[in-house]
């Protein structure tokens, strides 16, 4: 009743009828605001869980279609909802989350945003085990290859597991367009991705200790540009990117055209500024613009912050050590994702361990013909073997 549904008794009678009838306030269903795409559906998860779910049924009207209530939260008693297709996700890892959800101990689940930390292998990582997503058919197409998806209350979106660290490069627009493009625009984001995160370490690398790493005419003009620079070059570039941090931070929490105009405004003045007046070099602030701008490119919205924390991190061991420390750092993290696991699938699977017929999605995307083999780990059935 606290809820706003109907109780109904009946004399002499030790059975109840609960009729749901509670009027609840929800805002309808709208474009995605972080995942855009051109040639996908335009529709996104809200704040109310039947509405999501319904997004989901629509897609997937079949009855192996599973759906398992859980409550979380002592004090909010929120909504909560796992879904799987029987006979196609994995039953390790269909128990393994309902194990994690019965194991959640917390005061208020304000969503599936701080659900996670609760679920994921490990609280303190920097990479996302899980995806989070405002689009319904992303979480209809990982349904459907094996995966398990979770919902909540007072969250527009959803928690999809296992992942592994390829997935975060995935868009549906790869699946709306002809293979060759779609190939070429996955292969541009995982690109992205490294940009974001190495190429200001690399940059600082050189102009502090490896000097040959690049062609002689270029470092001439480098050189050139950091004439009456008065800052070593690693307090330049983290005073830039922390400068470029804030102003992305500041365009996102503001509303619509004002964000984009300070971001733009606060960039551009910025910028051509501190370059007059002689504090940074022309060379750094392109360095930066590629870093900030190849972020955005990255499909998934929590690969982002990961991205950001790795360049920072590998700033830092440029700063000291040069290539020597880029090397090093890279090799802790290449280490850290080959030990890392989501709900018992490798991070970095298919590729370590190794699974080809896998790969037709992973670095491209092939036709629909041969995308038809589900992942090995993720699933109870293997499509390419015989019908008997």
């Amino acid at each position: 009743m606290l809820k706003g549904n109907t109780v109904i008794f009946f004399e002499d009678c030790s059975d109840i009828f609960i009729v749901e009838a509670p009027k609840v306030e929800k805002r309808s269903v709208d474009k995605p605001e972080n995942e855009t795409t051109i040639f996908a559906a335009k529709d996104s998860f809200v704040e109310d869980i039947d509405t999501n779910i319904s997004l989901i049924i629509k897609r997937l009207p079949i009855p192996n279609l599973k759906v398992e209530p859980f409550t979380l939260g002592k004090l909010s008693r929120t909504n909560s909802k796992v879904l799987w297709i029987k006979g196609l996700a994995s039953n390790e890892i269909v128990g393994e989350v309902r194990r994690r959800m019965e194991d959640v101990d917390i005061d208020v689940a304000d969503g599936t945003s701080n659900l996670a930390e609760f679920i994921q292998d490990k609280p303190i990582n920097i990479f996302p085990t899980y995806r989070l997503t405002e689009r319904p058919d992303l979480v209809s197409r990982a349904l459907s290859d094996g995966r398990v998806a979770i919902l909540c209350d007072n969250s527009p979106f959803a928690l999809v597991v296992p992942v592994t660290f390829w997935d975060n490069f995935k868009s549906m627009d790869d699946y709306a367009q002809i293979p060759i493009a779609a190939s070429v625009l996955r292969i541009v984001r995982i690109l992205a991705f490294f940009l974001s995160s190495f190429i200001s370490p690399l940059y600082l690398s050189f102009v502090t200790y490896n000097h040959t790493i690049v062609p002689p005419s270029l470092a001439l003009n480098i050189s050139q540009g950091r004439e009456g620079v008065p800052f070593p070059s690693v307090i330049e570039l983290i005073f830039m990117t922390v400068i470029i941090d804030i102003i992305r931070e500041a365009g996102t929490r503001m509303p619509g055209m004002v964000g984009y105009f300070i971001g733009t405004l606060g960039a551009v003045i910025i910028g051509q500024s501190a370059v007059a007046a002689g504090y940074v070099s022309v060379s750094l602030i392109i360095v930066i613009a590629v870093s900030a701008i190849a972020s955005f490119a990255i499909a998934s919205t929590t690969l982002v912050n990961t991205s950001r924390i790795i360049n920072y991190f590998l700033i830092m061991l440029a700063g000291s050590l040069g290539i020597f420390g880029l090397f090093s750092g890279s090799f802790v993290i290449l280490w850290r994702m080959s030990i890392l696991e989501s709900f018992g699938v490798p991070y970095l699977y298919p590729v370590v361990p190794i699974e080809p017929k896998a790969w037709t999605d992973i670095f491209i995307r092939a036709p629909f013909k041969m995308l038809k083999s589900k992942l090995r780990l993720t699933t109870d059935i293997d499509r390419d073997k015989p019908k008997k």
